[in-house]
């Protein structure tokens, strides 16, 4: 028996084997009050790291989120919203509150407040913790949108993925979307090489007889 070969129930057809992707994290989107901050905190941590981020980029997003978040309770009416989500390779957050804005415009948040102003702070640390921040202002209240890069993903190089058929060919996935056929069928050993001829037996005595003589 070929112990490399799989047994009749484990034979699996080549054409029933497409790549089985690995599904992405759920869009978070979640209302909040200051009673769901922590646990909004740890919902935005474990959902950024499931989408790639990782390490100092991580913490900085979640600090910023946790931020933003603190702001729309304190003074957008008590209550907020997120909406977490990714567009290719950017991890967007929108932190939406229902309070009355900015009634003296939107604050620029490249410089740190000045001590007398109240507030503020939050915007500008989140600002120089992501990537981008852009701040809507409307009728409903304000949105806050941050942004952070996900990193590329690795390939390693290694096969991931192994599955033999009935013939005990193998295919490998050595990288998503990167396939190769193997099989276990030895290959037979070439025959020896023999001269064939009228002539052979012939020459073969001329030739020692020559070196008789």
């Amino acid at each position: 028996m070929n112990p490399w070969k799989p047994a009749a129930s484990e034979a699996v057809d080549k054409t029933d084997l497409p790549l089985a992707a690995v599904p992405a994290p759920r869009r978070t989107t979640q209302d909040f009050t200051a009673q769901e901050l922590p646990s909004l905190r740890h919902a935005v941590h474990d959902s950024a790291l499931a989408y790639g981020l990782t390490g100092d980029v991580l913490d900085d997003f979640v600090i910023a989120v946790h931020e933003l978040a603190t702001n729309a309770v304190r003074h957008g009416g008590g209550r907020g919203t997120i909406d977490l989500h990714v567009d290719g390779d950017t991890l967007l957050c929108d932190i939406r509150d229902h309070g009355p804005g900015f009634p003296d415009g939107v604050p620029a948040t490249a410089e740190p407040p000045s001590p007398q102003t109240p507030g503020g702070r939050g915007l500008w640390l989140a600002r120089h913790l992501t990537d981008t921040l852009m701040i809507t202002d409307g009728p409903g209240g304000v949105t806050v949108s941050i942004t952070a890069c996900l990193p590329a993903p690795q390939h390693h190089g290694m096969p991931t993925a192994t599955v033999a058929d009935e013939q005990s060919n193998a295919q490998v996935e050595i990288s998503p979307g990167v396939i190769i056929q193997a099989t276990s069928n030895s290959v037979p050993a070439p025959h020896p090489l023999i001269a064939a001829g009228p002539d052979t037996a012939e020459s073969t005595a001329e030739a020692t007889g020559s070196l008789e003589g």
